[in-house]
């Protein structure tokens, strides 16, 4: 998969242009940063890339058994 196609990439790219974040700054907001810090990490866990806490949804919660 390229780059350009990763949802989770679209996705943070997409945040950060709404956030006003640039690689050209030195410095962020520290709020705007957490909020982009936080959804990688959400994403990673997401992918089982990082281990985290599973919140209950439609993929973290367990199959029945029945289906």
């Amino acid at each position: 998969m390229r780059f350009a196609e990763d949802p989770l990439l679209r996705e943070l790219a997409q945040q950060a242009r709404e956030l006003g974040l640039s690689p050209e700054e030195d410095t962020w907001p520290a709020d705007a940063a957490h909020a982009l810090l936080r959804s990688l990490l959400e994403g990673l866990v997401a992918r089982g890339l990082l281990e985290g806490p599973l919140e209950v949804g439609c993929y973290a919660a367990r199959r029945s058994a029945e289906n």
